[in-house]
């Protein structure tokens, strides 16, 4: 019996066509030179899947598969109880450090490409390594074009050939994951792993947790335009810069609440409109 075989029977589950082509061209063998590497993903060795232990710290959901997992220990398993079409199922980003997991793509081919767009969000085109993103990006973009996946394969090229500011930005990937994948996909959590809490319990870690990445989530947001609000002040684009940092005003220095303050006097707006 070949480990593909092994791993449908063992687990229930029949493979996507696309992590078959991927396993029969070596891309999933860390030993082979056509190994893909993926962001934030390594390849459970097909082998080890059936018997692979997910990192939790309870009991979990009945149906999760996993097939590849984080630096971090967070595992990406299908989730074969809730198929999307044929030989498909949905791709979950289960937390080792959390009750919940992200609900992440319908189909394995679109699981790669959202991988991908992951990584192009990463990348700081000011101190980031551009020319081997872009090499990276133009791979990806021909391993999806030999999944069948044109369109897809089609934008990562695009992106690979920008020539700056930034590959993709969060809103951007949001919109794009919604347009493809469906809204259920776009900031979607389920629980995952259970501690022996109450419904009520997992219920409220699920609402914090969501609370504390859109905290983060904003954090990160502040991070990108402070340099865009500089350079708006800096040419005396005082309405830019208003509007870039007015909804941040809780974080800003005091240098920038100055700064925000002569911005508004000079366009008209009081304190209370830059909020």
């Amino acid at each position: 019996m070949d480990e593909l075989t092994t791993i449908e029977k063992a687990c229930g589950i029949t493979l996507p066509a696309s992590y078959t082509q991927l396993y029969d061209g070596g891309c999933l063998d860390h030993r082979d030179s056509r190994y893909v590497w993926l962001h934030e993903a390594e390849w459970i060795p097909p082998i080890e899947i059936p018997t692979h232990k997910l990192q939790s710290y309870g009991d979990h959901v009945d149906g999760l598969v996993p097939f590849a997992f984080s630096g971090a220990g967070d595992s990406w398993c299908w989730q074969r109880n809730r198929p999307t079409s044929d030989n498909e199922y949905q791709i979950w980003f289960c937390w080792h450090d959390a009750d919940h997991a992200d609900i992440y793509a319908p189909t394995f081919a679109g699981w790669i490409y959202r991988c991908c767009l992951g990584y192009a969000l990463s990348i700081d085109f000011e101190t980031d390594d551009i020319d081997e993103a872009r090499e990276l990006l133009e791979g990806w973009s021909k391993l999806l074009s030999s999944l069948q996946e044109k369109e897809e394969s089609d934008h990562l090229l695009a992106l690979s050939r920008q020539e700056d500011g930034e590959f993709i930005d969060d809103e951007r990937l949001r919109e794009i994951v919604q347009i493809r994948f469906g809204k259920e996909y776009c900031d979607n959590h389920i629980v995952w792993q259970s501690s022996g809490v109450t419904t009520e319990d997992n219920t409220a870690a699920l609402a914090a947790a969501r609370q504390r990445e859109a905290a983060q989530r904003r954090v990160e947001r502040y991070g990108q335009v402070t340099n865009d609000a500089d350079e708006a002040f800096r040419r005396g684009d005082f309405s830019t810069y208003v509007e870039i940092l007015g909804p941040f005003h809780d974080m800003l220095t005091p240098a920038q609440e100055k700064k925000l303050s002569i911005a508004a006097r000079k366009i008209g707006a009081g304190p209370d409109k830059t909020g």
